[in-house]
């Protein structure tokens, strides 16, 4: 449930505004009229990520109180809808990443002059109209009081919201435009974001130019330029899930997560500081940070003050408990123990860190995990997921393994393979489990129940029973085995639809992620992410959802952890 939201306050007259920022009328309208515009604000310039500068205005002290005033019952007046993420409590770059985390492409572009395109006019205009219903003369001095040299300054307390009112008519129609074209839609500030799990980017929204480059559609134009904007053409970006997609600075691939250049510039700073000492640390920072983004009128805080504001952010990415923030905390620590961060680590059980062939499998393997951990359950089984948890296929897997094998690891590892490959029935043995090293294991999917004794091999997906991959989404596709099809002609055996695999071949995965009807090229198969997903975040969307069939796995997980040296 969502909590209850105000109204505006209520200003009836230039008076009332002036008593809700503590102030006699005469001396607001002395700081909205008679001051002059040059000594209202500071200008300064900060480093864009793309290497450009960004002017920001921010108000002198007095200026400022008085915008706070206004910013507070303002902010608590707004409504945000789903899809807005900038300047709204409880939301931020990292609520705005997850919402297009796994998808197939992500489509990202900026509006271009964001603050300086809402002028002094549409803010009188805004005031004057719903919820806030004030008359001219308060809504006025309100303008006035917010915008420096006719535009919306990029630096006062009431410039977000403001923005985020101005913008409700365009993102109700930026909405509406990603779902009458099965897409997701997000702004933050003025980054913008579609997504889609589709075979291809709905051309309504953007489409690709012969160069190559992304060029938004027409009718998305028109929605931005209608509500007052202009889309950055120089800043579009149309990213498909075989490249790194990023948005709002967060890479979300298939989870969000920081760049990994962040993490390694993170260690980087630690090593020369722990080696060489803070001057050189700092300098390093400098080095790689020559501009930073900070009011010229302000020192700069210290080293470690900055360094643990990035490792905090790794933390509030990826997790409190994620073994890549815990290993910068440690490291940091050791530096100076002053420096408190919070944690969260394990306080009783097995921890292990898991790695799989996919990255959807340990999606699935939590999934099952929390399910049993809510039943009492497995209780001292815990296991941790990082960025290599996915490593891409059996053999990689492997590999992988042997290398812990060999350079040793903090805690336990386990390595989760599927049951259909020759390389990890070797691995694994014919227990389907077996240890690797003192502190490693391999483990092998187990056969889930009954309904799966006719099978020789085993995907993760597979043990689940047919009634859970056989339920649809809301754009009516659905998880399909491969031996659905006739392996002759590649048509399924009771449905109209094929999989692309020609005539007399078969399928070398027990899951088809390409199925189209056969009157049409209509995708009709839910892709493994979109199924893991769907598991991890929506599991009443299931109604026959059980993870039963994960049980014998987990109990082969508990023997090889048993057998590990702790």
């Amino acid at each position: 449930m969502t909590s209850p939201r105000s109204q505006p306050p209520d200003l009836p007259t230039t008076t009332a505004v002036a008593e809700l920022v503590g102030l006699g009328l005469k001396e607001l309208n002395w700081w909205a009229y008679a001051c002059p515009e040059s000594k209202r604000y500071r200008r300064f310039e900060i480093a864009k990520a793309n290497g450009g500068r960004r002017i920001i205005r921010a108000p002198i002290a007095p200026i400022k109180r008085i915008q706070r005033a206004f910013a507070g019952p303002f902010t608590t007046a707004y409504r945000p809808p789903p899809h807005v993420h900038g300047f709204t409590p409880g939301r931020s770059p990292i609520t705005n990443a997850d919402v297009h985390a796994g998808q197939r492409w992500v489509f990202a572009v900026d509006i271009a002059g964001f603050f300086e395109a809402i002028t002094f006019g549409r803010v009188r205009g805004l005031f004057e109209a719903h919820p806030f219903n004030y008359s001219r003369p308060v809504a006025e001095l309100l303008a006035r009081l917010c915008t420096q040299r006719e535009v919306l300054p990029q630096g006062a307390p009431t410039s977000p919201i403001i923005t985020n009112y101005i913008c409700r008519s365009m993102d109700r129609d930026l909405a509406a435009l990603a779902i009458s074209n099965r897409a997701l839609y997000s702004r933050y500030a003025d980054d913008i974001v579609f997504s889609t799990d589709r075979p291809t980017f709905p051309e309504r929204i953007a489409t690709h130019n012969m160069k190559g480059i992304a060029e938004p559609s027409g009718e998305l134009t028109s929605i931005i330029a209608g509500a007052g904007f202009r889309l950055n053409e120089k800043k579009t970006r149309l990213q498909v899930a075989s490249t790194r997609q990023r948005v709002t600075g967060l890479v979300v691939n298939e989870r969000v997560n920081v760049p990994r250049d962040y993490t390694r510039g993170l260690r980087a700073v630690l090593h020369i500081w722990r080696k060489y000492g803070k001057e050189e640390a700092s300098k390093s920072l400098k080095r790689a940070s020559p501009d930073p983004n900070w009011p010229p009128d302000k020192p700069y805080p210290g080293l470690a003050v900055v360094v643990r504001g990035r490792v905090d952010w790794v933390g509030a990415v990826r997790g409190r408990g994620d073994r890549v923030y815990l290993g910068l905390v440690k490291r940091l620590r050791d530096l100076d123990p002053t420096i408190s961060l919070p944690v969260s680590t394990p306080t009783s059980g097995h921890p292990a860190r898991i790695f799989t062939e996919g990255p959807t499998d340990a999606k699935h393997l939590m999934a099952a995990l929390t399910h049993f951990h809510a039943g009492g359950e497995f209780t001292d089984l815990v296991l941790e997921i990082d960025e290599e948890s996915g490593q891409g296929s059996a053999s990689a897997l492997r590999d992988h393994l042997k290398a812990l094998v060999d350079y040793g690891i903090e805690g336990l590892a386990i390595g989760v393979f599927d049951w259909d490959t020759k390389v990890g029935k070797e691995v694994v043995g014919p227990d389907r489990w077996q240890a690797l090293g003192d502190r490693v294991a391999a483990v092998g999917l187990a056969r889930p129940g009954p309904w799966r004794e006719e099978l020789e091999d085993l995907c993760i997906e597979l043990l689940y029973e047919d009634s859970v991959l056989e339920t649809k989404d809301g754009e009516g596709r659905r998880v399909y085995r491969a031996a659905e099809f006739n392996p002759t002609t590649s048509i399924h055996r009771s449905e109209k639809c094929v999989i692309p695999h020609a005539a007399g071949g078969k399928s070398k995965h027990l899951i088809a992620d390409q199925v189209f009807g056969v009157e049409g090229n209509t995708q009709l198969a839910r892709s493994k992410m979109a199924f893991a997903r769907a598991i991890e975040n929506e599991p009443e969307a299931f109604p026959t959802l059980s993870f039963e069939g994960f049980r014998p796995t987990f109990e082969k997980i508990s023997n090889a952890l048993g057998e590990l040296k702790p």
